[in-house]
């Protein structure tokens, strides 16, 4: 990550105290706008009435000469400062008609502009703001501007301090944010502090300590993190057992074809009856190395395996697996199958187990034996068995003979065997939804059943 990437990335206390202030300059905005308006609105409508009523006035005062006028002007209570009077009248005796007061006829030689959404309400650099109001009594028409600039000032005032209110509450708020947010991120500082130092020191059989004080959140992410590592550990374990047993295991066929190999050197030309049986040592673990790598292939693909799920006729799926694999064993297969049985599974994988299991019990028993396989509908279930009557395993052995290269105490060194047969058929029912159950077979040898979902054909 470049320095410019890392500048662009926010803390979460950058991120809260901009989303929380935000959240404020916008609340208090929109108050301040909301009062302006209202106030606003108010002080509009109470000019309007205190202009129309100054009209009013007005309209009860008949001005039919320029003498009339001077009067009004002189002991009205009209305020010729904040006012602008302009009277039209017709029919005036004297033949003076228009009729005006100070700076009014200014005031209508300038230019006016109306503010928009208010019919009533003017603007000039000059006058200021102003209200204008018209009215007609007895065909007398009269004008009335009158000078809000009071208000506006008033308005201004709101604004200022509106904006004075804005930046103590935005101060205000930046220091409490800050706190808040402290508080709220020192579990998760502490969090990554304590994860940096596990890295650091490389204490990768530690867990992370719950922050003191962290809330119910920042507990739980801690449980996550740690259940998480432990699975990890968990997975390293397991890869590096693999690895080592897999290179165990692959020590042995290969010293085995080494030595032969040697065994030819040296003794091949004197004695060459030896070729014949160190090729046949060499093919035999030449197969074993090849089927040990097929399944630590397949191993290795645990929890990626993709399976070809397909209706299968059983009964006849175990015919023929017994038929391929009768003349490479020495005990006898005997079948005890209830025809057209089917089931929803992989039909490559399904092979691999019944021939593992098939294989396995044969491994572990007598040349003299048989190995008796049933296959019988169980409600809306299909039950396999395969009993042989070998050595059978002990109860403690039960628990740990699907794990990966496994071999019981009493087979090791004496019965040849990678102990991945079992832990692969362990990984291939649960992808094809197989049930697998191990029990005594009576009086000796062991009974492996699979457990399938009934289908109809």
């Amino acid at each position: 990550m470049t320095k410019k990437e890392k500048n662009k990335i926010q803390t979460s206390e950058k991120i809260m105290t901009g989303k929380i202030i935000s959240l404020v300059v916008i609340s208090i905005l929109l108050l301040s706008v909301a009062l302006l308006v209202g106030v606003g609105h108010e002080m509009l409508e109470q000019e309007e009435q205190h202009a129309n009523t100054t009209l009013t006035s007005l309209e009860r005062t008949e001005i039919d000469s320029r003498h009339d006028w001077h009067i009004l002007n002189e002991n009205s209570l009209l305020n010729l400062k904040t006012n602008y009077v302009y009277i039209y009248d017709p029919t005036a005796h004297d033949g003076h008609t228009h009729f005006y007061s100070p700076q009014t006829k200014q005031l209508l030689h300038s230019k006016l502009k109306q503010i928009p959404l208010f019919d009533n309400l003017y603007y000039n650099s000059k006058f200021g703001l102003l209200c204008y109001v018209t009215g007609t009594s007895k065909g007398i028409h009269y004008h009335l501007w009158e000078k809000i600039n009071a208000d506006f000032l008033l308005m201004i005032r709101i604004i200022e301090i509106s904006i004075l209110i804005l930046g103590i509450t935005i101060l205000i708020s930046l220091v409490y944010v800050k706190v808040i947010v402290a508080q709220l991120t020192q579990p998760l500082n502490d969090l990554t502090k304590n994860a940096n130092q596990l890295i650091k020191t490389n204490q990768t059989e530690d867990l992370l300590r719950v922050p003191a004080g962290s809330s119910v959140e920042v507990q739980n992410l801690t449980s996550n993190f740690n259940q998480l590592l432990k699975q990890l550990k968990q997975q390293n374990k397991r890869e590096r057992d693999f690895i080592s047993n897999a290179t165990h295991e692959l020590k042995t066929p290969i010293a085995t074809i080494k030595s032969n190999v040697q065994l030819i050197k040296r003794r091949g030309k004197e004695h060459p009856e030896i070729i014949t049986k160190a090729f046949n040592y060499i093919d035999d673990e030449t197969r074993l190395m090849q089927k040990l790598i097929d399944q630590l292939l397949m191993i290795s693909k645990e929890g990626h395996l993709q399976s070809n799920q397909k209706l299968i006729n059983l009964s006849d799926l175990i015919r023929q697996i017994k038929n391929d694999i009768q003349p490479t064993i020495k005990q006898k297969i005997n079948l005890e199958l209830t025809n057209n049985q089917n089931v929803v599974a992989d039909e490559t994988m399904l092979t691999v187990i019944i021939t593992n299991l098939i294989n396995n019990a044969a491994k572990y028993s007598a040349d003299d034996t048989q190995i008796h396989i049933t296959l019988v509908p169980y409600g809306k279930q299909i039950r396999l068995n395969i009993a042989d009557q070998g050595m059978g395993i002990s109860k403690e052995e039960k628990q740990h003979i699907f794990e990966r290269f496994y071999r019981g105490v009493n087979v090791r060194g004496t019965i040849q065997g990678s102990g991945l047969g079992l832990s692969l058929v362990a990984e291939l029912v649960k992808v094809n939804n197989i049930q697998v159950k191990l029990a005594d077979n009576h009086p000796h040898g062991t009974i492996f059943s699979l457990i399938f979902e009934r289908k109809s054909s």
